[in-house]
């Protein structure tokens, strides 16, 4: 962890197969390189039916926000699927 970011929040959140995993984490991955941010730091892997998000933050508003943020990436996406029935 870099000395900047003091605070870190790990999280997985599971989904019904691999293969809806799969879709969510590749319709949210650019925003981890894409969304440029100097107090937080985001990590996100696939691990079968899983992601994992891990948030290096300086503070506690922007760890906040950040996980609002990719909570509300994984609902909409979830949402989506369901609805276009992949």
């Amino acid at each position: 962890m870099n000395s900047d970011y003091n605070i870190s929040l790990e999280m997985e959140v599971k989904f019904k197969d691999k293969n809806k995993a799969k879709i969510i984490y590749n319709s949210i991955i650019p925003e981890v390189d894409f969304s440029p941010n100097d107090r937080s730091i985001v990590h996100l892997n696939l691990n079968d039916e899983k992601i994992v998000l891990r948030v290096e933050s300086a503070d506690f508003v922007s760890l906040r926000a950040v996980i609002n943020s990719y909570l509300r990436w994984f609902n909409l996406s979830s949402k989506i699927i369901e609805i276009t029935s992949i």
